[in-house]
């Protein structure tokens, strides 16, 4: 299967962990309360189980602060944490 992006709801407070590094991508993928999750691929939208995708997620085990600029909005997540 190709790259794709994935849409699932997250609570603030849990952004914000992983925001501060506090936890991996994957983890914040895995404490959403979503059990379905949208996967769109090729502009074609599917529907799929939380868990189908779990060992899917790229960067999964990376934390924040180890992306670069070109793979993190750095103004963002400092705005995010503000609220």
């Amino acid at each position: 299967m190709g790259s794709g992006t994935i849409y699932y709801n997250v609570k603030l407070e849990h952004l914000k962990q992983y925001l501060k590094s506090e936890i991996t991508l994957k983890d914040l993928y895995l404490i959403s309360d979503d059990i379905l999750i949208v996967n769109k691929f090729r502009n074609i939208e599917t529907i799929h189980t939380k868990e189908d995708f779990v060992d899917r997620v790229q960067c999964g085990e990376s934390y924040f602060n180890k992306f670069g600029d070109d793979m993190a909005n750095i103004s963002l997540a400092k705005e995010i944490l503000t609220w």
